[in-house]
């Protein structure tokens, strides 16, 4: 009877349902398919991308990123867009370069000067959905 209610002790760590506490979030309630959490990391990459060619230029990022490096930077990170949309790419590395350059980004931060207000955001708000999404690709079951 005791079983019943609280489970084997090797159940005890899930919630009803089979989920797992420690990979479960607010987000995989609606991304539930790695291709779905590869097609989202395309769009934030494009959006990056985007913000770069459109909104932002060297007078926005430490020297010595100039307005030439934006552009390129912008339009690999399209490229990277269009090739994971398409091709796709395995979690496990996606998730490591995500959370690679998560941090890098946070390094950047904290360690360089001369950010304007909206590059330093554009970057924090990159490096916080470059952290979420590897953490969620890390969690995603695999098909």
């Amino acid at each position: 009877m005791r079983e019943h209610v609280l489970g084997r002790s090797s159940e005890r760590g899930r919630a009803p349902g089979g989920v797992d506490r420690a990979c479960h979030s607010f987000y995989s309630r609606f991304i539930n398919y790695p291709t779905d959490i590869i097609k989202v990391d395309a769009a934030v990459e494009a959006g990056l991308g985007i913000a770069l060619l459109i909104g932002f230029g060297a007078g926005d990022f430490p020297h010595p990123v100039g307005r030439g490096l934006v552009v390129v930077v912008g339009a690999l990170l399209l490229a990277l867009a269009i090739f994971l949309w398409q091709v796709g790419v395995g979690l496990p590395a996606l998730a490591a370069g995500n959370l690679v350059t998560a941090t890098l980004a946070v390094l950047w931060l904290a360690f360089s000067s001369g950010f304007s207000e909206a590059g330093a955001a554009l970057v924090a708000a990159a490096a916080a959905a470059l952290a979420v999404l590897g953490t969620e690709q890390i969690c995603a079951p695999r098909l």
